[in-house]
């Protein structure tokens, strides 16, 4: 099973949550360049900044006003359309109640489609299927 965890996510929670399979060639190769980077950047003096949010965000000229939720919302959403079972996705998005991940299937209308593989949690990454 491939999962990442992301540390101090909303309400200062670490949270893990699925990485698709097909994404994990791009994400070493990423890693690796952006390791190559740092290390080239430290021997010359640089590799440490603060970039405030706010500047962070307008420097990177986002026009569309997209929260977090509405990825949370669309994966959680994408899995139970896949068939998964709830009580997964509510600890994939770390809720502490399962009223809470029920409110995602308030959008679905029709029957779930199964998806062939399965990880280890019983889902898998909604990129993979």
């Amino acid at each position: 099973m491939s999962t990442i965890t992301v540390r101090s996510g909303k309400g200062d929670k670490d949270r893990t949550t699925l990485l698709p399979q097909q994404l994990k060639p791009q994400l070493q190769e990423q890693v690796s360049l952006v390791d190559k980077l740092h290390r080239r950047d430290l021997e010359d003096g640089f590799g440490e900044v603060y970039l405030p949010y706010a500047l962070a965000r307008r420097e990177s000229r986002i026009i569309k006003h997209v929260k977090c939720h509405t990825f949370r919302h669309s994966f959680a959403t994408r899995l139970l359309q896949q068939g998964s079972d709830i009580r997964t996705i509510q600890k994939l998005l770390g809720h502490s109640d399962v009223a809470t991940t029920e409110i995602y299937t308030h959008v679905l209308g029709r029957g779930a489609r199964a998806c062939p593989a399965l990880s280890g949690m019983g889902v898998i990454s909604p990129v993979d299927c």
